[in-house]
């Protein structure tokens, strides 16, 4: 949050020093045991999705559109069958909004640099 907060702000340098900071954070919890994967994936997944989010906010799409699709498909399955609503929106809805943004930035500055017709 603190990365996304200098961006918005205008503070390039403070957010990026904040994303490199949070590469390197190594975080363990036992909020996540009912994650497909166990606690460490799902730890990495979420701190994917952050940093994600960080360098959106950045304008560093290219390192947005690089990371893989990383739905938590087995996990909204499982809220849906026990809780009876999807988390689609909270959860898969945001990341593929960022996917696709990523994409279709990284294109049109391949367009403007001459690499796409």
């Amino acid at each position: 949050m603190l990365a996304l907060a200098y961006a918005l702000k205008g503070d390039r340098s403070s957010a990026l020093q904040a994303v490199t900071e949070l590469e390197g954070v190594e975080a363990n919890s036992s909020e996540f045991w009912l994650t497909p994967g166990g606690v460490s994936t799902a730890i990495a997944k979420e701190k994917r999705f952050l940093i994600a989010r960080a360098n959106m906010s950045l304008g560093r799409y290219d390192r947005v559109a690089s990371e893989g699709a990383d739905s938590w498909d087995a996990f909204g399955a499982l809220s849906e069958g026990l809780l009876g609503y999807s988390l689609f929106a909270a959860v898969d809805l945001p990341k593929q909004f960022m996917k696709n943004k990523a994409l279709l930035e990284n294109r049109k500055r391949c367009r403007r640099k001459g690499r796409l017709r």
